[in-house]
């Protein structure tokens, strides 16, 4: 049904929009659900609050930069905010896929020590 709906809204909507949507209502909080759901993973988030504790340093460190930069670009309000948003999320995207790799491996460990 999910992605029904997601090729749905992709279809309706401008792209940035939809990724907006599916990145807030689908991917944020499957991801974060997944991660309070296995203990081993990530001990110490245990909830929504645990979760959004971890990543609020990262998180004010990213919009702190983009706050900074803000005056180096130029143009219309939209397009500003547009580009500082883009390559804000750029930012939190290599430490969020570091994080992936490193859950991944102990995912796999995990299974290695279960299945000897």
């Amino acid at each position: 049904m999910i992605p029904v709906l997601l090729a749905a809204l992709f279809v309706a909507l401008p792209p940035l929009q939809a990724f907006a949507i599916y990145f807030v209502c689908v991917h944020a909080p499957t991801h974060a659900a997944g991660v309070i759901d296995d203990p081993v993973l990530a001990p110490r988030v245990t909830d929504g609050r645990s979760a959004v504790i971890r990543a609020l340093p990262i998180t004010l460190i990213t919009v702190a930069i983009g706050m900074a930069l803000w005056p180096l670009y130029t143009g219309a309000v939209p397009q500003r905010l547009l580009a500082v948003t883009l390559q804000m999320l750029a930012a939190l995207t290599l430490p969020h896929m570091l994080l992936e790799a490193a859950l991944e491996r102990r995912r796999r460990a995990r299974i290695v020590r279960l299945a000897v």
